[in-house]
């Protein structure tokens, strides 16, 4: 590995760190998962992540507005009801959530 990619790399999870100390690395997954599947169901994610529906709801709830303690989240998600089958929740970048993905990308992209 490239050691300047890998410090890109590390300053993405510092990037992380700011918002949340500690981020699990399923959450971070999650996010960017979401990032590039914007709509993305949480069957789907839970397919495409191998972690379980518990964890990703779990996460989900910490990147979105609320977690599942009631607490503030971290905004950087957004959940919706599919409007062709409302048993389904899709998961989107909130407007923080796509402001930091550009804060990701641009340090990826230096």
């Amino acid at each position: 590995m490239n050691f300047s990619k890998k410090n890109k790399y590390i300053e993405v999870i510092d990037l992380f760190w700011t918002v949340y100390d500690g981020i699990p690395s399923q959450a971070m997954m999650i996010y960017f998962l979401v990032a590039e599947n914007e709509g993305i169901s949480m069957t789907e994610l839970e397919k495409l992540s191998g972690i379980s529906q518990a964890a990703i709801s779990r996460n989900v709830g910490k990147l979105g507005e609320i977690d599942r303690n009631h607490e503030a989240g971290l905004g950087l998600l957004k959940t919706e009801r599919d409007p062709m089958e409302r048993r389904r929740l899709l998961v989107y970048l909130s407007a923080k959530g796509k402001r930091f993905f550009e804060k990701t990308k641009k340090i990826l992209d230096e």
